[in-house]
């Protein structure tokens, strides 16, 4: 098929916090061309976390992940 497109990949990452709280976000995106012509794809993904320490013996922790793939 003699596709020469290149494909990318994207990343942004963020920490920042304190003693007792930290928070990390970060984002990726990825775009392959593929081969055939309609043969390609874009994924995408988002990550969220929070830590925050309550006391010496308890910690409390969240996070939240999101996935989109696309077909072409």
């Amino acid at each position: 098929y003699d596709n020469r497109s290149p494909s990318y990949q994207t990343v942004l990452s963020l920490t920042a916090g304190n003693e007792k709280t930290s928070v990390f976000g970060s984002g990726t995106l990825n775009r392959e061309v593929g081969l055939a012509p309609n043969t390609g794809a874009q994924l995408g993904a988002t990550r969220f976390n929070v830590d925050h320490t309550l006391s010496p013996r308890l910690k409390l922790s969240g996070g939240v992940n999101v996935t989109r793939n696309v077909l072409n």
